[in-house]
């Protein structure tokens, strides 16, 4: 294994003790298009994603473990991040390294997945998928997390592979947990899973790893913003509207 990836895992294990593969990360961070999610969800997280530890020792090879290695994250985004199966810079369906990526959230929590799916054959399993959604090129389209989030369904959902960060992680759960009972890959967003009906596959608690405050982030995606904007609205309309009566 190179210097690289020694120190990744050193890091990770350290950094990374309370999670472990098939735990759900959910995020949160302010860029503009985050702040959009957010706002259209009123909650604070803006994205998802499942949690996989593998060995980079194997690598193109996946293999799985429960904590040990380099944890990565199976996703959906559009960020420039590299895919650890490829070496490259790939956008869509991937596998990416959260340690590459914390920085750009100011909060990470995790719903833990409860331990008695986390066997042998899970992981197997979890390999499976990684090879099936991860190990490629998936094709990006920037309208349809939009009309997502805005309660919007595109043609044709049924027929092509999850392109949304929560149809992914919700594939996840209902191609490998067999009583997850998540059917419907393409109704969901990202604060779905913390809905109670769903909530029965992972543990209750919901564990925050990193919670930054940001002076900005409470506000964005709460009413205010709107509130305001409508009421500057007005207030110019009732300056305007007295300027032309006198």
């Amino acid at each position: 294994m190179s210097s690289y990836y020694n120190e990744i895992c050193k890091n990770d294990s350290e950094k990374y003790t309370n999670i472990e593969t098939g735990d759900l990360i959910l995020m949160s961070s302010i860029t503009t298009f985050a702040i959009v999610v957010k706002f259209s969800l009123a909650n604070e997280f803006n994205h998802v994603s499942v949690a996989v530890w593998i060995d980079p020792q194997y690598l193109p090879n996946i293999v799985v473990n429960r904590n040990t290695g380099i944890l990565t994250l199976i996703e959906f985004n559009g960020d420039d991040y590299i895919n650890v199966l490829t070496g490259m810079v790939h956008h869509g369906n991937r596998l990416v390294s959260l340690s590459e990526m914390d920085s750009k959230y100011k909060k990470l929590s995790v719903l833990k997945l409860q331990s008695k799916y986390k066997t042998h054959s899970f992981y197997k399993n979890v390999e499976s998928f990684i090879s099936e959604h991860c190990n490629y090129v998936v094709s990006m389209d920037h309208y349809t997390p939009i009309l997502k989030v805005l309660g919007y369904e595109t043609t044709n959902l049924e027929s092509r592979v999850p392109k949304f960060c929560s149809e992914l992680s919700a594939k996840f759960y209902g191609d490998l947990i067999q009583d997850s009972n998540i059917k419907e890959y393409f109704k969901f967003l990202p604060t779905t899973f913390l809905q109670h009906k769903y909530s029965h596959i992972f543990e209750s608690q919901l564990l925050n790893i990193k919670d930054l405050k940001h002076s900005g982030m409470d506000f964005w995606y709460s009413p205010a913003p709107i509130c305001i904007f409508i009421f500057i609205l007005i207030l110019i309309f009732i300056l305007i509207s007295k300027k032309y009566k006198a």
